[in-house]
């Protein structure tokens, strides 16, 4: 089966679900920044966009819903548009706050793919156009790669940003990651156990113990010996960081394969295989550095020796 014949007919469905289940929904607000049809010019619009909002967007993403809840999502607008047997889909995640929306569009990137200069932060690879700006972020993708595919999304991009209009900066608290040596790209805003865990897992518990309103920082380092990734977890209350300090430490244990290098106060050194970790509790933060190559490396990241 056509896979863009196959969205189409999901999207079909998700209208007479939300429409039933959302009578308060307002698409027009949204609606109005997807391109126009003077803006998408031969490219034609074969059904109504679609609005996903609050529990709807189960319907919309499988599996992948609770991941933009914990962001803090608000809704989704949805549009196919067709020419000949070509087909691109916009899809315009509102999100609760610029903040909210840089989450998720960092969580998305990947410092691989190539940056495009579109709304307040983009990517592209071979299918998407990928941006967020203000509180919005925004998917623009097709199911076969092509130079004029390409072309038509990142004008599509562009429409959406113009009409977006309003702009926003990265969260001021990314500052608070270390410069040196990190790969540009990298950096990410996470939120909630799901975001860590797919970056570095700890068990089913979450010894981080992170609420709604804690922010993990997160980037990549070059370093002599490979690649390494920093954890930067604040927390809104100050003395949590110092309770969960312990709780991080014992995730790190011998029965996971850590083995305990050194300990002085609230500094702790691990290795496993031929990795190495770096935990230190500090004020209202915790630092992890993984997958360092040397325990030296791992200290020049956060910036001691």
């Amino acid at each position: 089966m056509n896979s863009r014949i196959y969205r189409v007919g999901i999207v079909l469905l998700g209208v007479s679900l939300v429409s039933a289940s959302s009578p308060a929904v307002q698409p027009k607000d949204i609606g109005t920044l997807l391109p126009s049809a003077r803006q998408a010019e031969s490219w034609t619009s074969p059904d109504e966009p679609v609005l996903y909002q609050g529990d709807d967007l189960f319907m919309f993403i499988n599996g992948g819903a609770e991941l933009y809840h914990q962001y803090g999502f608000v809704r989704v607008i949805s549009q196919d548009y067709e020419r000949g047997d070509d087909s691109i889909v916009c899809n315009i995640y509102q999100m609760e706050d610029p903040e909210a929306a840089f989450g998720i569009f960092s969580y998305s990137r990947n410092p691989d793919r190539t940056g495009v200069p579109v709304g307040d932060g983009g990517f592209a690879s071979s299918l998407q156009v990928t941006f967020w700006q203000d509180s919005y972020y925004v998917v623009v993708e097709s199911f076969i790669p092509g130079e004029e595919l390409e072309k038509v999304r990142m004008s599509f991009a562009k429409y959406i940003s113009d009409n977006i209009g309003d702009h926003a900066e990265p969260p001021a608290l990314l500052q608070k990651l270390p410069q040196s040596g990190l790969i540009p790209g990298s950096e990410k805003l996470l939120k909630g156990k799901i975001t860590v865990d797919s970056l570095l897992f700890l068990g089913k518990a979450d010894p981080f113990q992170l609420a709604r309103e804690d922010r993990v920082l997160y980037g990549e380092y070059e370093t002599p010996g490979g690649k390494a990734k920093l954890f930067w977890v604040v927390y809104q209350d100050e003395a949590k960081a110092g309770r969960v300090y312990p709780r991080v430490k014992g995730a790190l244990s011998s029965g996971k394969g850590y083995s305990l290098v050194s300990e002085q106060g609230t500094e702790s050194r691990f290795s496993k295989e031929d990795r190495f970790y770096l935990l230190r509790q500090t004020a209202d933060h915790i630092v992890l550095v993984a997958d360092a190559p040397s325990l030296d490396e791992a200290a020049k990241i956060t910036g001691e020796n």
